[in-house]
């Protein structure tokens, strides 16, 4: 089985582009991450904060720095590390074998519906 740094490598890879983030929203459930090119969503992390240090100052940063976090084992860091990773991953055409399905028994997944739009083909 590979390691997760393996896994994580790979998820980087995927970030080399010149994408800059432009916002990025903590919520209760999720985490957005916005770059020029799409939105990423990530899982917020269940524990409360008060403060992150880095609070109003990743708008402007490549989606590649921020994505670097992910290596970072700090809770919050790793969620908008992830939620970058996802933004570039969007920004790729899915695979024309590829379809996406509703899952109405999975009521936490609907927020994804509301930012799907499907392409004419």
């Amino acid at each position: 089985m590979p390691s997760a740094s393996l896994f994580y490598e790979l998820l980087l890879d995927y970030c080399h582009t010149p994408a800059v983030v432009e916002q990025v929203v903590i919520g209760l459930v999720w985490t957005l991450c916005q770059s020029q090119q799409q939105i990423g969503l990530a899982m917020s992390p269940n524990t409360a904060t008060r403060t992150l240090p880095w609070s109003g100052s990743l708008g402007g940063k490549s989606t590649r720095e921020v994505a670097t976090w992910i290596w970072d084992y700090e809770p919050y860091k790793a969620t908008v590390a992830m939620a970058a990773i996802n933004s570039v991953i969007n920004s790729r055409p899915l695979p024309e074998s590829l379809v996406l399905q509703p899952a109405p028994d999975y009521a936490n997944l609907a927020v994804f519906e509301h930012f799907f739009t499907p392409t004419k083909r």
